[in-house]
């Protein structure tokens, strides 16, 4: 039996605690916040979307180079044995038709009291506005210090304190301080499942519009980075939906943004030309029909190329339709900044997995030091991927534990 002691009450830390006292334990989780969970009440608009529809092979490129370091912790705790354990304590779960799994219920805090129900029902001793400011290692162990307590020592410690991002629900970046206590590599934190921040941006009266399965080319210093696909939307400040949130751990400031609001990329002024052909006696701004535009954004787009959107198709210029073609589906944006850790969903950066063992999440530099959750160097894509990734690596955390003496 280990006495062990678990930072961070969010996902990761609740599951590592169940799982690590299911094995035999004494556990106990210390949670800064008044109550745990608060970034999981979050998820998903408050909704929850717990994971993703599919094999473990489907995941792992859905989180870039950390794919290879999540496999075991994926494997180890898989998308369906995450279901079947909510199931088992009676939650049914929606599949959304692009795969995001929800509770049939639609709220976050059922998932949340199962997991508090059964870490009361398994003796864990939870402690809230226990706020961890340093932590030490030794041969007796590790002692851990809040506001002038010493707490410990004890035999092993799962660091599962989050990220950066959603800073007013406990997750500040205060555990990569601890990491680095014990010596650990910090990879920047930098936020992660964002927005990106147009400069200059004129098209704030369209937040909200958006678009399916957009293209999107993203440029620096003139040269091309990705070719982006999926769904798009217009915001307040500049550009957001899926297919921006999951490229923005590689959006940086003064990157270009160069979305095809049209669909069909380059036959754009083809399409144009046929279809005044066909319609010549049609509004300009009927070419919406035809395109995936939005008629409120075209008329926007119309606007910039002086064009009347009442005006008759069939006198459209070649320069006009040329011009026109150009605005729908290649005029570049230059992107400000992404939008911060306040807006940020997670975390992209954080403890150096070259420095914890995929096996075990095991400090390869510690012994008895475990990992779990966004406080990794690791994020994945919107759609369950990284709350996935939280109970997958929790769960790994805390049967570990007690697999050898430390």
């Amino acid at each position: 039996m280990a006495d062990i002691a678990v930072i961070g009450g969010g996902p990761a830390g609740l599951f590592a605690a169940l799982r690590a006292v299911q094995r035999g334990n004494r556990v106990r989780i210390l949670e800064k916040m008044k109550s745990p969970g608060r970034k999981l009440l979050l998820s998903g608009s408050g909704q929850c979307n717990i994971t993703h529809a599919g094999e473990v092979r489907d995941f792992l490129s859905r989180y870039g180079e950390a794919g290879r370091f999540l496999r075991p912790a994926l494997f180890h705790l898989s998308p369906r044995d995450l279901l079947n354990f909510f199931e088992q304590r009676g939650i049914g779960f929606e599949t959304e038709e692009e795969g995001k799994i929800f509770p049939a219920s639609r709220r976050a805090r059922d998932i949340l009291d199962v997991l508090i129900r059964e870490l009361e029902a398994s003796g864990v001793e939870l402690v809230s506005g226990m706020a961890v400011s340093s932590i030490q290692a030794d041969r007796d162990g590790f002692t851990l210090m809040s506001r002038g307590e010493v707490i410990g020592p004890v035999d092993r410690v799962i660091l599962a304190a989050g990220g950066a991002s959603y800073p007013s629900t406990g997750s500040d970046g205060s555990g990569f301080a601890l990491a680095q206590q014990l010596g650990h590599d910090i990879v920047s934190p930098r936020p992660a499942l964002t927005d990106a921040v147009i400069r200059d941006f004129d098209m704030e009266e369209l937040a909200g519009i958006s678009l399916r399965n957009c293209r999107v080319l993203q440029y620096r210093n003139e040269q091309l980075q990705a070719r982006l696909t999926g769904d798009f939307l217009i915001t307040h400040t500049g550009f957001s939906g899926p297919v921006i949130m999951d490229a923005s751990r590689n959006i940086y400031p003064g990157d270009v943004l160069v979305p095809d609001f049209g669909g069909h990329g380059e036959d754009t002024e083809e399409i144009v030309r046929r279809f005044a052909e066909e319609n010549g006696k049609k509004q300009i701004k009927s070419l919406s029909r035809i395109l995936s535009c939005p008629e409120a954004l075209l008329e926007k787009l119309l606007i910039r190329a002086g064009i009347a959107g009442e005006q008759r198709l069939g006198e459209l210029s070649r320069k006009m339709r040329r011009l026109l073609a150009r605005i729908i589906a290649e005029t570049p944006y230059l992107v400000d900044r992404t939008g911060g850790f306040q807006r940020a969903r997670v975390t992209a950066g954080g403890v150096n997995r070259r420095e914890i063992s995929p096996g075990s999440m095991e400090s390869r530099i510690v012994p008895g030091l475990f990992f779990a959750g966004e406080l990794i160097d690791i994020d994945g894509d919107t759609g369950g991927f990284n709350l996935q990734a939280a109970f997958s690596t929790g769960a790994l955390a805390g049967d570990s534990c007690d697999q050898k003496d430390q």
